[in-house]
């Protein structure tokens, strides 16, 4: 599809799943981060290294 063509078929999707704008879907992405941070923080979760998380995920393919 041409960029145009392409540009507008993204946002009759984003439209379709509730998000308005670039913009909001930036704004949740930015919430989730600081959820995670704050749980990290707080002791909530436990980060797992990034070597792990990609071996596990190579054993699974």
């Amino acid at each position: 599809l041409p960029k145009e063509d392409q540009e507008a078929l993204m946002l009759k999707l984003m439209l379709s799943l509730g998000v308005q704008s670039a913009a909001d879907v930036e704004q949740e992405w930015l919430a989730v981060a600081e959820s995670r941070m704050v749980a990290l923080d707080d002791g909530a979760v436990e980060a797992i290294p990034g070597e792990r998380v990609m071996a596990k995920a190579k054993n699974l393919v």
